[in-house]
């Protein structure tokens, strides 16, 4: 009954859960809490005799314990919700990552756009480059100026199919690598879709 009485005391004396100790510490005091509560139970058989017992004292002791077992279990019960509620990451920062994440994407994938618009550029400028010669070329050659035009305009349109099958598969190559797809509309347009 000594015993009983000074494990009592010591549930009593306990801090709260709520405490700014840390986690760790929190979970052994509720431990502690716990197997206090546990060691005044009595087995089934004297549990069965303090019932038919005459003096209610024994009856207020098993009764007394059982609460300090139930209020122990709930304080552990609370802290593991808290551990729980601690180790899930709530919405906002989910999204958050998620943001960071497409921005970097993001960032990526402008700077591999910018990237492939320098040698487009450089292309082009080669393209012209070479388009001008062939042209100098021909005029000096051709007694036609009429055809000299003509292949002048053949030259720049086959210069302007060059640069867009180029701007295109880059374009395919970006959006294999990527989330993006790419598909055609009802109308005839075409539809990106993240």
């Amino acid at each position: 009954m000594a015993e009983r009485q000074g494990l009592d005391q010591q549930h009593q004396t306990d801090p709260p859960l709520q405490s700014a100790g840390a986690p760790k510490e929190d979970m052994i005091a509720c431990l502690m809490a716990l197997e206090a509560s546990l060691l005044p139970c009595l087995p089934a058989k004297e549990l069965q005799a303090i019932d038919r017992s005459p003096h209610p004292s024994h009856q207020i002791d098993v009764e007394r314990h059982a609460r300090d077992f139930m209020e122990a279990a709930k304080k552990l019960q609370l802290y593991f919700i808290g551990l729980q509620r601690e180790e899930q990451p709530n919405k906002a920062e989910t999204l958050r990552k998620e943001i960071a994440a497409m921005e970097e994407e993001l960032k990526h994938k402008t700077e591999i756009i910018n990237k492939h618009e320098k040698l487009i550029l450089g292309w082009r400028k080669e393209l012209k480059d070479q388009l001008d010669k062939h042209q100098t070329e021909l005029e000096r050659h051709c007694l036609n100026p009429s055809m000299a035009n003509q292949l002048v305009r053949l030259a720049n349109f086959t210069l302007l199919a060059v640069i867009v099958c180029c701007f295109c598969a880059m374009i395919a190559s970006a959006l294999q690598k990527s989330s993006i797809k790419c598909g055609f509309s009802k109308e005839g347009g075409t539809v990106l879709y993240f």
